[in-house]
């Protein structure tokens, strides 16, 4: 298994702080009700998919078609590591 850190190539290399305030507003908005709402974000190389309703988050790797480039963690961890990453300017 890889011990590359999906989340931080992500955060990193295709997130910048305009997409983190407008993520971070969805989850706000939607993650206390667990309503039956799907989000997708397509970036230069990443996919994101939240899902409210399973409460998790998918961040997929375009460039890695193998289990390694796809990554599932609770929407309450992909909020913290994207409310912690410090993003350039």
């Amino acid at each position: 298994m890889s011990t590359r850190d999906l989340l931080a190539e992500f955060l990193n290399e295709d997130c910048n702080a305009a997409l983190a305030m407008e993520i971070l507003a969805e989850i706000e908005k939607f993650s206390p009700t667990k309503a039956d709402v799907l989000r997708q974000y397509t970036m230069n190389r990443f996919n994101l998919f939240l899902d409210f309703q399973r409460d998790h988050v998918r961040i997929e790797d375009d460039l890695d078609c193998s289990d390694d480039g796809t990554l599932i963690l609770s929407i309450d961890a992909f909020a913290a590591a994207m409310k912690n990453h410090q993003f350039s300017r």
